[in-house]
């Protein structure tokens, strides 16, 4: 007989599958409305698994600006002071992501998301 141990074989960790639009979608909704820890979640959550197949160009440069100032939405006022206080650049890359959410998410998706703000911003799709 050996005297030789065996080491036992690692069992590869599985690697998280891509997320699907349906779970984008929930994430980019606690993000937006979930407290402090949900917020922190649902972002590294979105890190560890990519993103949708089709979200790509300037709405994915739009998810960097949302998630950029992920730390100060949590209310409307907060929500709304950070696209007011937006370039011209990041607010065109945004609205890119808010059409992509509108039409992967669903036209209501936003609405529900901002339920109590008073006034739309110009060119922010499925709020109207």
């Amino acid at each position: 007989m050996s005297s030789e141990a065996t080491e036992p074989t690692p069992t590869p960790t599985p690697t998280p599958t891509t997320v699907t639009t349906a779970e984008f979608c929930e994430l980019i909704r606690d993000i937006a409305s979930g407290d402090r820890a949900q917020r922190s979640a649902a972002t590294l959550e979105l890190l560890q698994r990519g993103l949708p197949h089709d979200l790509d160009g300037d709405a994915k440069q739009g998810l960097q600006v949302f998630l950029d100032h992920a730390p100060d939405l949590g209310s409307v006022r907060g929500s709304w002071r950070v696209y007011r206080d937006l370039g011209g650049a990041e607010r065109s890359d945004l609205r890119s992501l808010t059409w992509w959410v509108t039409k992967s998410c669903g036209s209501g998706y936003l609405k529900d998301l901002l339920p109590e703000l008073p006034s739309l911003p110009d060119g922010l799709p499925g709020l109207g």
